[in-house]
């Protein structure tokens, strides 16, 4: 499945449950941001910044804490 396909299903969920969805999300943004899909991974950052809560944030913390790309680690922290 590409990513696009899997940032629609991930929108598709935030109606159901926001914290799946935006779980689902972070994970394809980790995906995206080695990718030409700008526009997701922008789109993304938004809507973590716009419905995200302490619970998204511990989980960025894991992502942080697992994830070995150097780029990718700085853009979540500083991002």
């Amino acid at each position: 499945m590409n990513i696009r396909n899997q940032y629609n299903e991930a929108l598709n969920k935030l109606d159901v449950d926001v914290s799946d969805g935006l779980r689902d999300l972070i994970k394809i943004y980790c995906m995206a941001i080695n990718s030409f899909e700008n526009d997701i991974v922008d789109s993304i950052a938004l809507y973590v910044i716009d419905m995200g809560n302490k619970g998204t944030c511990r989980y960025l913390q894991e992502i942080l804490s697992e994830n070995k790309d150097p780029y990718l680690v700085k853009i979540l922290m500083y991002g």
